[in-house]
C-alpha cells in the first residue's frame, strides 16, 4: 500500500504542477486564443492515446489482462481528432470542463478532510476551507456569469493555480502524516 501511495502522490504533484503552469500562463496571457487552447487540447489527448496505446504495446500480454490502455488510448486519440475537427464544441465546453475538473478536485480535498477529522489527526479546516473554495470555483466556471471572454481566462487561471496549489498542500500533508502514523 505505501507503494501505490508514493505512486498517487508523485502523478498527484505532477498533475497539481501542470494545473498550476497552465493557471499561471491564462492569468499571464489571458489574451491566448480559445481556438489555440482547443487545438492545443486537442493534440494533447491524442499524444495521451498513444502514450497509452504504447505501454498496452510494451508490456507483456499476460500483464494487458484486465487493463484498458489499448482502448483507452484509441478513445483518446478519437476524441483529440474530434476535438479538432470540431474545435467550437470544445472552445464552449472547456468552460464546463475546467469547471468539473476543479469540483472533484475540491470533493477528493473534501473527502481527505472527512478522513482526517474521523482519524482526529491534523489540522482538517484548512484543508477543509480549500476544498470548498475549489467547489465553489468550479460550480462558478460551469455557470459562466462572466461576459469577457478574458476575465472568464483569468478566473480559470486562478481556479486551476489555486487547485494546483492546494493539491501539492494535501498531498504533502497527507503524506507526512501517513507518515508519523507508521
Amino acid at each position: 500500500m505505501k507503494e501505490k501511495f508514493k505512486n498517487f502522490r508523485w502523478d498527484s504533484i505532477v498533475i497539481a504542477i501542470a494545473s498550476i503552469v497552465l493557471g499561471i500562463i491564462l492569468i499571464v496571457f489571458p489574451e491566448i486564443t480559445l481556438k489555440t487552447l482547443g487545438y492545443a487540447i486537442g493534440i494533447g489527448i491524442i499524444v495521451l492515446g498513444v502514450i497509452s496505446i504504447i505501454f498496452y504495446l510494451a508490456r507483456e500480454s499476460s500483464d494487458n489482462l484486465n487493463r484498458n490502455d489499448f482502448l483507452l488510448g484509441t478513445v483518446e486519440i478519437v476524441i483529440g481528432i474530434c476535438a479538432i475537427i470540431k474545435i467550437a464544441i470544445i472552445i464552449d465546453l472547456l468552460p464546463i470542463a475546467m469547471g468539473i475538473i476543479i469540483i472533484i478536485s475540491g470533493c477528493a480535498k473534501l473527502q481527505d478532510t472527512v478522513d482526517l477529522l474521523r482519524a482526529k489527526t491534523g489540522n482538517w479546516i484548512v484543508l477543509f476551507i480549500f476544498s470548498i473554495i475549489c467547489i465553489g470555483a468550479g460550480i462558478v466556471l460551469i455557470y459562466n456569469p462572466f461576459d469577457s471572454m478574458k476575465i472568464l481566462f483569468v478566473l480559470i487561471g486562478v481556479a486551476l493555480t489555486f487547485s494546483g496549489a492546494t493539491d501539492i498542500f494535501r498531498t504533502i500533508y497527507l503524506n507526512k502524516k501517513i507518515g508519523k502514523s507508521r
